[in-house]
């Protein structure tokens, strides 16, 4: 079975990208990028909080800790997991697609997208299921606030406001369904 496309697992919500795919594929995901925590972020579509439970459900039963960053565009999730001490992360989005689709897309430690042998072993894992850990092994979920304006002041950091500024450039923006900060 081959779930994961050029940028994650896409589908509609509540149809092939249900609740109940979601939980095995977060246990698949703590599988592979576990033990240690694994941050994940959401965009603005109506079923994220959704698949961010599910998600979130699947990798605690493993034993493993979610940090939840909330709402946020994927490079921000990138970066959270590339300068914070988790083990990979989980982004729940679906980007330009339309408002009924959602995906799962997993991040590696270094904050880059995983590899395609991550995801094929996460495959492999949600077919074969994952043993889930004892009642007093399960992992905890912490809301974690503040990654957005991380990013942002890591993005401010790098370009010379006042030239942008002074530019007086015209700027059209279109986010879709994406999470912006």
């Amino acid at each position: 079975m081959k779930m994961f496309g050029t940028n994650g697992i896409r589908g509609v919500a509540n149809e092939y990208l249900d609740a109940d795919l979601a939980l095995r594929m977060g246990r698949a995901i703590a599988k592979v990028l576990g033990p240690g925590p694994i941050a994940i972020a959401r965009d603005t579509r109506i079923s994220s909080q959704m698949l961010v439970s599910a998600v979130s459900a699947g990798i605690m039963s493993m034993g493993v800790d979610v940090v939840d960053i909330g709402m946020l565009p994927t490079p921000a999730l990138q970066m959270f997991v590339k300068r914070c001490e988790v083990t990979g992360g989980v982004m729940i989005t679906a980007s330009h697609n339309p408002p009924k689709f959602n995906g799962i897309k997993c991040i590696s430690a270094d904050g880059t997208e995983c590899t395609k042998e991550q995801e094929s072993a996460m495959e492999e894992w949600y077919e074969k299921g994952c043993e889930t850990c004892g009642w007093d092994a399960i992992g905890c979920m912490e809301s974690l606030p503040g990654a957005d304006m991380a990013y942002i002041d890591s993005i401010l950091s790098n370009v010379n406001v006042p030239a942008i500024k002074n530019a007086k450039l015209r700027v059209c923006l279109d986010c879709a369904n994406g999470a912006s900060v």
